[in-house]
């Protein structure tokens, strides 16, 4: 397994090149720009870089993360180049209690934040 699999934290992919390897930044939603940055310029030779995220997860981020977003920055770099596909899952594999709470998040807490005590 680990002869063929490696698995790294962001800080140790600084300084590195990775050639005919393919490199998957998951739960892309949670990173800044200058992480996004750092995954971009280290594809090297016969590289591929698969970018996993959930836009609609970027509510749940600080402040920060919401204006410098990884996952939005590298969509926003790629958007226009033939060798970059976009793929929007759309159905929710969680529990229907998980897809009612995503639907109804903005409306609560707008209603929480009208309650006067």
């Amino acid at each position: 397994y680990e002869r063929y699999f490696t698995a790294i934290p962001y800080e140790q992919a600084q300084g590195r090149t990775f050639e005919d390897a393919i490199i998957i930044v998951d739960e892309a939603q949670r990173i800044i720009v200058d992480e996004m940055e750092t995954f971009i310029t280290r594809l090297g030779k016969n590289s591929l870089l698969v970018v996993c995220g959930d836009i609609n997860q970027i509510k749940y981020s600080s402040p920060e993360k919401r204006i410098k977003n990884g996952l939005i920055f590298a969509r926003m770099i790629y958007h226009d180049w033939e060798g970059c596909a976009n793929i929007h899952l759309t159905d929710n594999m969680r529990h229907e209690a998980a897809d009612i709470a995503n639907r109804n998040y903005e409306k609560v807490l707008a209603e929480i934040g009208d309650l006067k005590f």
